[in-house]
C-alpha cells in the first residue's frame, strides 16, 4: 500500500506499507533510477544498484559518491521507517508519515537540480527476482 496525504496545499506526507509473504528476507538488491520529465520521463543521473543488506554492513566504511548519495537518502527516511537495520528482515516493511519536504531539505540540497518534474523509481529484488517497484514523483519549483 502506498499513500500520500495532503495536510495542506504545501505539506504532504507519504506512507508505504509492504507486506512480506516469505520471511526472513536476507538477500535484497535495490536499483534506484532517477528520471526527469523531458518529453516523457528519461534517466538523467547515475543508476544506483546496490546490495541493500550490504549497505547497512558498510554504512560507515565506504565513501564513494554512490555511497554518499545512498547515505543521504537513508538519512532522509530513517526516522520514518523500520528499514533501519541490516538483514535479515523478519517483518513487513514500513515508511510512516514521511514529510515529502524532507526530500528537498535533506537529500536534494546536495544535488542542484533545475526546476521541473522528476521521479525516483526504486526496483526491489530478492534472490535476484524482481519483487516490487516504488515510484515517487515530485515537482521542483523556484519557491
Amino acid at each position: 500500500m502506498c499513500r500520500i496525504k495532503a495536510v495542506n496545499r504545501t505539506h504532504k506526507y507519504m506512507d508505504i506499507y509492504a507486506k512480506i509473504y516469505k520471511l526472513p528476507v536476507d538477500n535484497i538488491t535495490c536499483q534506484i533510477l532517477p528520471m526527469r520529465h523531458d518529453h516523457g520521463y528519461r534517466p538523467f543521473f547515475m543508476n544506483l544498484t546496490f546490495d541493500f543488506c550490504g549497505f547497512f554492513r558498510s554504512l560507515r566504511t565506504e565513501h564513494g559518491i554512490r555511497e554518499i548519495l545512498l547515505q543521504e537518502l537513508f538519512q532522509t527516511v530513517k526516522q520514518f521507517t523500520n528499514l533501519n537495520h541490516s538483514c535479515p528482515y523478519n517483518h513487513d516493511l514500513v515508511i510512516s508519515k514521511m514529510w515529502t519536504g524532507n526530500l528537498e531539505t535533506r537529500f536534494l540540497r546536495y544535488i542542484p537540480l533545475p526546476q521541473g518534474d522528476y521521479s525516483l523509481s526504486f526496483y526491489w529484488f530478492t534472490v535476484g527476482v524482481h519483487r516490487a517497484t516504488v515510484r515517487v514523483y515530485f515537482r521542483l519549483t523556484g519557491g
